[in-house]
């Protein structure tokens, strides 16, 4: 069904970025979506549902689904030239593929979603993490506003803006620094995603994640164990994540499958990962143990910014789902502070995100009872 309902949901989305429905413009209601498109009205329903969540309509009980997005206010006389910069590892990921990072491609999408096409142009900047990179690129090219995907020191912030370049961050924020942001709520979707957990009654549970560089640090860690414990898993703690350590490119294939196998060495009942790349690590070796998902283990995962195909589809959060509407948010943001709208300078705009459910999770299976300890190296 999840399928069907994004299909929806972009098809409509589509149309209403085009500007072919105006602001208060009453949409269909589910029963004639339901018919128009040959879905069920609970898919309907849960399409209209995530375009409110993403800020195109407002869903008015007894009433029926408003537009709010107005195309009209999108960019459409200006040339403007946007940098987009983003880590390098992103470049590393998308040649091995032999193209652009999805992410990138989801950040450009955005872009061009918010600024009509033929208006904007785009250039891409690429720095590493704890590097000063950005702002000397922007001397070497004439941008009209900076809209940054990665971490970026506060700094980097002030060097870019005494260059008179308005900047956005998307997903980071700087500390003692107001910066207008857009926020994917990704420890919101792993709150969610324990939740879950804790109602099918699992209390062994690994979460994995990776660390590139030097900005992983302990209290990203104390960050995710919190939104666990939140979604009701009260004895998880840090020590309970598994880290990929690397430092300044993409996790290699052996850092991924080395650690998967330490989780899996522990036996917990579920495991979340924070990409779907460990999510298929964690596939590969329960096939090769002879267990199976979700029947021996149930699996999750956080961030989908690389989706992948499985052998089965796995219960997430819709992070990637978001990433083009996060971009588009960033890019009106950008607009604003370009047309010199002293409100941006501190606005904090916060997306939220979904359970995609899948065939990967179910209740655990009884085991002999003994305390679940994590077994993080430091």
């Amino acid at each position: 069904m999840a399928s069907k309902v994004n299909q929806l949901r972009e098809a409509l989305s589509s149309h209403i970025l085009a500007g072919e429905y105006q602001p208060g413009d009453r949409l269909p209601s589910t029963r004639q979506l339901a018919s128009e498109h040959e879905v069920s009205v609970l898919t309907a329903g849960l399409a209209l549902k995530e375009l409110q969540e993403r800020r195109l309509i407002d869903i008015r009980r007894g009433s029926g689904a408003y537009v709010t997005y107005d195309a009209s206010k999108r960019s459409a006389t200006r040339k403007l030239t946007i940098g987009l910069a983003y880590l390098d590892v992103y470049q590393q990921i998308g040649a091995q593929s032999g193209g652009n990072h999805p992410a990138v491609l989801q950040w450009l999408q955005g872009l061009q979603d918010h600024f009509v096409l033929e208006d904007l142009s785009t250039k891409s900047i690429l720095y590493r993490r704890g590097e000063l990179l950005m702002s000397d690129a922007i001397d070497q090219q004439s941008i009209d506003g900076l809209l940054v995907t990665g971490p970026i020191s506060a700094e980097e912030v002030d060097r870019i803006r005494d260059r008179g370049v308005p900047v956005v961050l998307l997903q980071h924020r700087v500390k003692d620094r107001e910066v207008p942001s857009v926020m994917i709520d990704g420890l919101g979707g792993l709150h969610r995603l324990a939740e879950r957990l804790r109602l099918l009654g699992h209390e062994r549970l690994a979460m994995i994640t990776y660390q590139a560089g030097q900005s992983f640090d302990r209290p990203r860690q104390i960050a995710y164990a919190a939104a666990i414990r939140s979604g009701g898993l009260r004895d998880f703690a840090p020590d309970d994540l598994y880290v990929v350590d690397n430092e300044t490119t993409a996790p290699t294939r052996a850092a991924y499958r080395e650690q998967a196998e330490r989780v899996l060495d522990a036996e917990p009942t579920a495991v979340i990962t924070s990409d779907e790349t460990m999510a298929s690590h964690v596939i590969s070796l329960c096939y090769e143990r002879g267990w199976k998902i979700p029947d021996d283990l149930s699996l999750m995962t956080l961030d989908d910014m690389s989706p992948k195909s499985h052998p089965i589809e796995l219960t997430r959060t819709n992070s990637f789902d978001v990433v083009r509407d996060a971009s588009r948010f960033a890019a009106a943001l950008l607009d604003r502070l370009i047309g010199g709208d002293e409100a941006a300078k501190s606005e904090v705009i916060v997306v939220p995100t979904t359970i995609v459910e899948g065939e990967s999770v179910a209740p655990p299976k009884k085991r002999a009872k003994q305390k679940w300890v994590g077994k993080l190296d430091r």
